[in-house]
């Protein structure tokens, strides 16, 4: 059986370095497996085009700095919605990695000019995300979805007590009774005055769309995510603690 490495382990022990010529024939060998891992995700972005969509019937209900909204409001007159929830902890802050994907957006118009908006929301109060927004300055805003089963409908929130258990269109084995919140992102179709939903990803499938793990994809030391080094970016210290030395 071929050993799986993960992409969230950084390389141990000291740099191999070679010749020109065998570092050549060593990137060689890479390029087919890069030219692989481009046609089947090109044939399952073929699959995706092709997944039907789902007529969605719930009026969900949404609470923004304009007040409560609905779904077909997040689309902003745009034919397309890209949902990213949120995931909330305990007290007035995002998931670091949540978090860290919002930093890494940057501006809007480049999404607006391909007929896209892009929408964060989260399962938290309202308050709560307007004081997490303000404390780093976010411009952009985060719905609230509290009081609407928006998060749960799309498999964002597991909740055992209420029977609330899927996540990747499969059973998910919890411990305990308390709800928590898992990364999902969801596409949608304006038809109209109808919503559709065309895709939601969850788990690594979200990782796609998050540029921050594409690029140190490519660095010598990759993601580094066993060093837990993602924080919200006001809590980051001197960032030569996280200098490497061979």
């Amino acid at each position: 059986m071929t050993d799986v490495v993960s992409p969230f382990d950084a390389p141990s022990g000291d740099p191999v370095v070679v010749s020109r010529d065998d570092w050549r024939a060593a990137r060689i060998r890479l390029l087919a497996l890069e030219k692989e891992a481009t046609h089947a995700r090109d044939r399952a972005l073929r699959a995706l085009r092709e997944l039907p969509f789902e007529l969605v019937e719930t009026d969900y209900r949404f609470i923004g700095p304009e007040g409560e909204v609905g779904l077909l409001d997040l689309f902003q007159g745009r034919s397309q919605l890209f949902v990213h929830h949120m995931m909330w902890l305990d007290s007035d802050e995002a998931c670091p990695s949540c978090s860290m994907f919002y930093d890494s957006l940057g501006r809007m118009e480049h999404f607006a000019a391909a007929d896209t908006a892009v929408q964060f929301v989260a399962k938290a109060p309202f308050a709560s995300i307007e004081r997490m927004r303000e404390r780093l300055g976010w411009e952009r805003p985060i719905y609230a979805t509290v009081g609407s089963a928006f998060s749960d409908d799309f498999q964002a929130t597991i909740d055992p007590a209420r029977g609330v258990t899927e996540y990747n269109w499969a059973p998910f084995g919890v411990g305990g009774d308390a709800p928590f919140d898992m990364p999902v992102q969801s596409t949608f179709l304006r038809d109209g005055d109808r919503v559709l939903h065309k895709y939601s990803a969850c788990a690594r499938g979200t990782e796609l769309a998050q540029n921050y793990h594409m690029l140190l994809d490519v660095t010598p030391l990759g993601r580094q995510d066993a060093r837990g080094w993602v924080r919200h970016r006001d809590h980051y210290g001197d960032p030569s603690a996280h200098a490497h030395h061979h």
